[in-house]
């Protein structure tokens, strides 16, 4: 079998990012950078976190596989010299906190940008580097309440639920990849690279479960009073039907993928003309249409829907389990599970 070269293979990114930034770097290292992640003489501070294995951090080798590193010791005159050599050589260079982990090299993500003018830096912090939430610290339950995704988690009366532990941070890594992916590729274009002072908390809002936006309140047509708080009943968006042997999920979002199903459910009479073509009219009648998929589903195997799904163009795909059916023929072909040690320390 060839080969397939990574898609980021040959980026140079130096990676002086902790915490829940480490993400960003992660994403980009998983694309194909060659990531090079700088810690002080003793590690990262990120090492020590719990849970851990063997001695080894979970959420740091979680965040930082993938990376090479090496130690620079900032109270080193040599090593600082060093950063900037190999900030120089990088393409893309990730800091993040406010004050970034530049700053104990004597430098920040700016400087370093109109220095090195080919040079892309993005400074990660919670609600960025200027305005009057600078100094302000936010975990992921913070960024639920602010970004107003909290008020759609949980019951549809009384205390709102907080969502899982690391979504919204998730979230702000995504689009801090992005980011920096895109003044990359404008660095390409013109040869001038770029500054992003970058803003977790403006992430969240603009991709988490954003109330406005292609599957916000905006799009599907719900006022304040008709959204359900809980949880799964949003399953209206992306539903999951039982079958033969297990279950299966479907997307059905644009005009196209709905004529699908509306094909495949037999053209029924009551759902024909234009006004279904919306996912609003879809949304409000979902009460109607959800039994017509279910009796479809029902009596079919996962394999035969996905393939009948295929066929009508209509985005399907089979519910596994962790194990074993996760290892299927098509995972296990792909070089995607790799034994590694986290995080080998290059001097």
């Amino acid at each position: 079998m060839t080969e397939i070269e990574p898609l980021l293979a040959g980026l140079r990114v130096l990676d002086l990012s902790a915490g829940e930034a480490d993400l960003t770097s992660r994403l980009l290292a998983d694309l194909g950078a060659d990531v090079l992640k700088v810690e002080p003489p003793g590690g990262s501070a990120g090492r020590a976190v719990l849970p851990s294995l063997n001695g080894v951090s979970i959420p740091f080798a979680l965040h930082n596989a993938n990376k090479r590193s090496a130690v620079l010791d900032p109270r080193d005159d040599n090593d600082c010299r060093r950063l900037l050599e190999l900030a120089a050589d990088a393409d893309i260079l990730v800091d993040s906190g406010n004050p970034g982990q530049l700053s104990a090299y004597g430098t920040t993500c700016e400087q370093l940008a109109d220095r090195y003018t080919r040079l892309v830096t993005i400074a990660v912090s919670d609600f960025g580097s200027r305005g009057p939430r600078t100094s302000w610290h936010a975990t992921d339950p913070v960024l639920y309440a602010m970004s107003t995704a909290l008020s759609r988690s949980g019951p549809t009366t009384g205390t709102p639920v907080l969502p899982p532990e690391g979504i919204a941070s998730a979230t702000a890594a995504v689009q801090a990849a992005w980011v920096a992916l895109v003044a990359y590729a404008n660095r390409l274009r013109t040869g001038i690279g770029d500054f992003i002072d970058f803003a977790r908390f403006d992430a969240v809002v603009l991709a988490l479960d954003p109330p406005f936006g292609t599957q916000g309140q905006a799009a599907t047509a719900r006022s304040r009073g008709e959204r359900w708080r809980g949880r799964p009943k949003n399953q209206d968006l992306y539903p999951i039907f039982r079958c033969r042997d297990g279950f299966v999920r479907l997307c059905v979002l644009s005009p196209r993928q709905w004529h699908g199903m509306r094909a495949w459910l037999g053209e029924p009479p009551a759902f024909q003309g234009p006004g279904f073509d919306t996912i609003a009219a879809r949304v409000r009648a979902f009460a109607d249409l959800s039994p017509l998929m279910a009796a479809l589903f029902a009596d079919q195997s996962m394999a035969d829907l996905v393939r009948a799904g295929q066929r009508h163009g209509v985005p399907i795909a089979a519910v596994l389990t962790p194990t074993p059916d996760i290892f299927t023929q098509c995972l296990m072909a792909c070089p995607m599970i790799v034994l590694y040690e986290a995080c080998i320390w290059l001097a």
